[in-house]
């Protein structure tokens, strides 16, 4: 009798502790996102103002730049989300996790981003997600707080994203993202706009490579560069699109460093 009392007791604990962990799980808050998502983009990506579960919430990205994250006053809660400095995008993320695939290891889940056309899907394991193809636009958007040398410069205007074929394997990133900046004005110019641009990345063989091209506008922007683990070598070229047109000099000056006609602006080494 006192050994069946023993067992008994110790299944109560057991079964306890496993009813502990699922509530735990069904439970979990949103702010565990951006946990993971600080792990898994070495702090360049961030959920702020959680708010729901890991299977079903709402959330902003946030986006350091280069210059990494600043962390503001902390939490008044253990639940609550931190205080992020960065460029945070316009409305909000909301996701829905199908837990049944967690089973077999999978993920399943499905993104909602205000300014996209339909919903994209995230699939794969933990180390191999893949991202259904997608675009994005957003309405006019400060990138001063992106860090070095957007904080320099403080530009602003419309951004229009379109990816595909985008995974993220180990930690690498392997796909095609294209950024549009729209009638992109700076703080430092009294020309408005300074012209619109093209950033596109392509990631292959765990090499990202980032060019950059002029689509209109009085200034003319060139460059090419890559991402070599999270960090941007980056070499580009800047010049009126008309020789004569004096307006600029103040802004190419502040840019970088002067090569006759054009302006020479280097991010790393």
């Amino acid at each position: 009798m006192r050994a069946g009392a023993v067992l008994r007791g110790l299944l109560g604990v057991v079964l306890a502790l496993l009813l502990s962990v699922a509530v735990a799980l069904v439970l979990a808050p949103a702010r565990w996102l951006d946990f993971a998502l600080n792990q898994g983009t070495q702090g360049q990506i961030r959920l702020a103002e959680a708010s729901g579960t890991i299977w079903r919430g709402s959330g902003r990205l946030v986006f350091a730049g280069a210059a990494g994250f600043e962390e503001g006053a902390e939490a008044t809660s253990a639940t609550a989300s931190p205080v992020l400095r960065g460029v945070a995008l316009p409305g909000q993320l909301r996701w829905r996790v199908d837990w049944a695939p967690l089973w077999v290891g999978l993920v399943d889940a499905e993104l909602m981003l205000e300014g996209m056309k339909q919903p994209v899907r995230l699939q794969g394991r933990a180390f191999d997600l893949r991202l259904g193809d997608g675009q994005l636009a957003l309405a006019r958007t400060d990138l001063g707080a992106l860090g070095s040398p957007w904080s320099t410069v403080r530009p602003a205007g419309a951004v229009r994203l379109r990816w595909e074929g985008v995974i993220l394997q180990a930690g690498v990133f392997f796909g095609r993202v294209q950024i549009e900046l729209h009638e992109l004005s700076s703080a430092l110019s009294a020309v408005r706009p300074l012209g619109s641009y093209r950033i596109a990345l392509d990631g292959q063989a765990g090499r990202t490579t980032v060019s950059l091209s002029t689509m209109s506008g009085p200034l003319e922007l060139s460059g090419r560069g890559e991402i070599d683990r999270g960090r941007l070598r980056f070499e580009a070229k800047a010049a009126p699109a008309d020789p004569q047109d004096s307006r600029l000099t103040g802004l190419l000056n502040l840019l970088g460093r002067r090569e006759g006609d054009q302006t020479i602006i280097r991010i790393g080494k």
